[in-house]
């Protein structure tokens, strides 16, 4: 040893030392959207190398009734609809809060959780133009979503965020709360995961659950 030591010294030797590569370390992420008719394009995109598991399901709330707000064109109702989502409205026992029609197809503009506001168009709901309530209305009025209708959801990946390719098949999504559809992405060869939604009405909830390692 006295003499490996010596020509260490003298740099006879050089000792090579490998440091182990780290361990890769296993991350989840979750991401959720809201999707409503008009947002055939809208997309959700990220840089993880793994797997994901995406799920879509018919959000559509339930009719239930609203309280309108003329000082601020505001509905207070039990849950808002996402940007975009079609509804009619109607009143029993009194009248509509004016600048509101019955059996009239109006675009949701989300506010909060419990609130929103309505357009003529789904134009005017992206643009954020909400109807002029002129007065608060009367009795009892009810908000009425139109159901989900004619949707279809498809998985798509990108190694440079231009160009696109379908991931598996597109899937319908049904008028259903227990309606699921489940897909599964292995993107070790792409670098960008995308959602790509497409409905007539109705609203639809979809979370992504991304495991990927660094």
């Amino acid at each position: 040893m006295k003499y490996l030591g010596a020509l260490l010294a003298t740099g006879l030797i050089t000792l090579l030392v490998y440091a182990a590569p780290p361990l890769q370390k296993s991350h989840v992420k979750q991401y959720y959207f809201g999707y409503a008719q008009g947002v055939s394009s809208d997309f959700t995109e990220t840089k993880d190398r793994g797997s994901y598991i995406i799920q879509a399901l018919d959000a559509t709330p339930a009719s239930g009734t609203f309280t309108a707000n003329s000082s601020d064109d505001t509905l207070t109702v039990a849950a808002s609809l996402y940007l975009g989502a079609q509804a009619t409205v109607s009143s029993a026992g009194g009248t509509l809060a004016g600048g509101l029609s019955g059996g009239v197809t109006y675009y949701a503009i989300p506010v909060s959780a419990t609130a929103m506001k309505l357009a003529t168009s789904l134009a005017n709901a992206q643009a954020g133009t909400a109807i002029n309530l002129s007065t608060d209305g009367t009795g009892t009025q009810s908000i009425i979503p139109l159901g989900l209708t004619s949707a279809s959801f498809q998985a798509q990946c990108s190694n440079d965020d231009s160009i696109w390719v379908n991931n598996g098949n597109a899937q319908n999504l049904t008028a259903s709360t227990t309606t699921t559809i489940l897909q599964n992405i292995n993107n070790n060869g792409c670098r960008y995961v995308r959602m790509y939604m497409n409905m007539t009405s109705g609203q639809v909830a979809v979370s992504m659950t991304s495991t990927y390692r660094d």
